[in-house]
């Protein structure tokens, strides 16, 4: 299922666009039936486009803004744990909870307003890209995580837990 996060940019920019259009069409229908002459159409035709506009550049910049306040900048490895660095609220998770870590070629996740669900427990995509992730399991979630060298990662985070034991 690589591509995941792509797939679901275009369906959420199909889905606006598909939004506009029903608007748009619905729109002309009524103003067709309730204008009085064209040019009271063509005003309230001008209107709904500036005000369409403005509201996708408005949600634009506030899915923007969210998005690049909480993608991952950067992953570390401190003494006690995996560090998620982002613009707003780190994410840490502590060796002492880390059950399992691999390398997964591409996350089996659907993608719902940008939160990954797996089946048998919750999951957080902390990604940048769909291929190539680490995964870190704990007892209560999944973490997947898209770190340049998963494979350097990987055998930090082993070596880290090793010592621990």
């Amino acid at each position: 299922m690589g591509g995941g996060i792509k797939f679901q940019i275009k369906g959420e920019l199909l889905l606006c666009a598909f939004f506009t259009i029903f608007m748009l069409l619905l729109f002309i229908s009524v103003s067709a039936i309730e204008a009085r002459s064209m040019k009271d159409f063509l005003r309230g035709a001008s209107r709904l486009v500036l005000l369409l506009g403005v509201g996708i550049s408005v949600w634009g910049i506030l899915l923007g803004g969210i998005h690049h306040s909480f993608r991952p900048r950067l992953y570390s490895l401190n003494a006690i744990g995996v560090t998620i660095k982002r613009a707003i609220r780190n994410v840490h998770i502590p060796y002492s909870e880390i059950t399992r870590t691999t390398i997964v070629d591409s996350a089996p996740l659907w993608w719902g307003i940008g939160t990954p669900l797996d089946l048998d427990k919750p999951a957080s995509a902390y990604v940048t890209r769909s291929e190539r992730l680490l995964l870190i399991e704990t007892a209560k979630r999944r973490y997947y995580l898209s770190p340049l060298e998963p494979e350097e990662m990987l055998r930090a985070i082993q070596q880290r837990l090793e010592e621990k034991k």
